[in-house]
């Protein structure tokens, strides 16, 4: 589209908006790809946070990490939510926290568990003390819904295991490089599983679901326990000790190591030593993780130029949308001085 076609397609937009709100003029004059950033952040897969705190913020911990390999620290595989503690404990009410709906209320091995969907996202509330007054399966649910009560049931302490899921049609353009895994009838765990390859989760399953990490989609950050991030050694990064920032979308560079684990995720500090089979214990695997110098030196090459190519896309997005700001201001500008 030519400037002055740009330019006089936006103009119109805005003058049929005389009389309505700053926040929907701006966003008209921003541009599509400006307001889509602003209301879902942008990149990745988006979605939709976490609209309210859903426990008691006081003392809360995150006490075990997403995607890590917990083999021979607590059940074996990997960990498909977020673990998290706080200091009013058992009984404390869990909270839908978005507009939806009640997909899935149940008592099994995790014990007692809410499954929530809104839009293309599902939340999973595990380890209830017991099941809240609005955890009806088909219920319509906002975000002060109660659905249930921080517990223990199926685990060996208090806590609430929070799951997140996308679906595939929503995740499989996201280019994402982070742990994902497909779900087993749309609501339970696989963490015997490796996590999909990039080639796999562009080939997602449209009306599939997949588990992804709920740290971008909180309400707010969190702190993770002390020692439980060196626990799991170079498994995952966080520099201030914090979750992922709230996007609201899939984040690509979650993690600086290969998905796969080597040492069923114990640092080599805590004496366990190094083992080619890790988690899933077969020689498939075992071939997989082989430490090739030559292989390695490859991988290598082809992490450092998807970084590059990923960060010339962010480039050129950001670009986009500072001339959207930048038109759209001086757009705001010629209306105010007719």
């Amino acid at each position: 589209m030519l400037l002055s076609d740009w330019k006089a397609e936006k103009t119109g937009e805005i003058g049929s908006l005389a009389g309505s709100s700053l926040a929907a003029v701006v966003l008209v004059a921003l541009g599509a790809s400006t307001a889509l950033a602003v209301t879902e952040g942008g990149g990745g897969a988006s979605g939709t946070c976490l609209l309210r705190p859903s426990w008691s913020e006081g003392g809360e911990l995150v006490t075990s990490p997403y995607g890590v390999d917990r083999t021979g620290r607590a059940s074996a595989g990997f960990h498909q939510g977020l673990d998290i503690v706080n200091s009013a404990g058992r009984g404390d009410p869990i909270y839908a926290g978005v507009n939806g709906k009640v997909q899935l209320v149940r008592s099994g091995s995790g014990g007692n568990y809410v499954v929530t969907e809104t839009g293309n996202q599902r939340f999973i509330y595990m380890h209830l003390d017991r099941f809240g007054k609005d955890a009806e399966v088909g219920k319509s649910i906002n975000p002060d819904s109660e659905v249930g009560k921080m517990g223990s049931s199926g685990a060996n302490a208090v806590h609430i295991h929070l799951g997140m899921l996308m679906r595939g049609d929503a995740l499989r353009g996201s280019g994402t490089s982070s742990r994902v895994w497909a779900s087993r009838g749309g609501n339970g765990g696989t963490k015997g599983s490796q996590p999909l390859t990039s080639q796999e989760i562009s080939s997602a399953v449209p009306d599939a679901w997949y588990f992804v990490n709920p740290e971008p989609f909180l309400h707010h950050r969190i702190k993770f326990r002390p020692g439980v991030l060196s626990a799991y050694g170079g498994q995952m990064s966080r520099p201030d000790g914090m979750t992922l920032p709230k996007s609201c979308s899939v984040s690509s560079d979650e993690w600086q190591s290969s998905p796969y684990s080597s040492n069923g995720g114990v640092s080599q500090s805590e004496g366990m030593g190094s083992t080619l089979i890790g988690g899933a214990g077969t020689s498939d695997y075992a071939t997989d993780t082989v430490n090739n110098s030559e292989r390695s030196f490859y991988a290598d090459i082809a992490r450092q130029g998807h970084a590059g190519l990923e960060m010339s896309t962010q480039k050129a997005r950001a670009g986009r949308r500072e001339l959207d700001v930048a038109l759209g201001l001086l757009i705001l500008g010629e209306l105010k001085g007719k």
